[in-house]
């Protein structure tokens, strides 16, 4: 399944076992970065910046790959904030029905 910031506040179905691929526009050199604050219910088996080309510090996308730890229904919940802060710049929240594995 693939999800990107468009998909903030939508609820989707995903089998148990099956990969969530999540895109999210980042600028890293502002100090504002993604986290997974899900990580109870998502394990993270990858995670990867694509930068843009031009011009230099210009945002650039971050990958997330996640695979749901149980079925049921789940909340995948990203933050963006700088490390140092505990208050989010802005959350990400994605509803997910996930089937048990046949």
């Amino acid at each position: 399944m693939e999800l990107s910031d468009g998909d903030a506040g939508t609820r989707r179905e995903l089998r148990a076992g099956e990969t969530i691929s999540i895109a999210l526009s980042e600028s890293p050199t502002t100090g504002y970065r993604w986290e997974l604050a899900s990580p109870d219910d998502f394990e993270e088996i990858g995670d990867r910046t694509i930068a843009a080309t031009l011009p230099p510090g210009a945002p650039g996308t971050r990958l997330f790959l996640l695979r749901p730890r149980r079925s049921g229904s789940l909340r995948l919940r990203f933050v963006k904030r700088r490390r140092w802060e505990r208050t989010a710049a802005e959350e990400l929240v994605v509803d997910l029905d996930v089937a048990a594995a046949e």
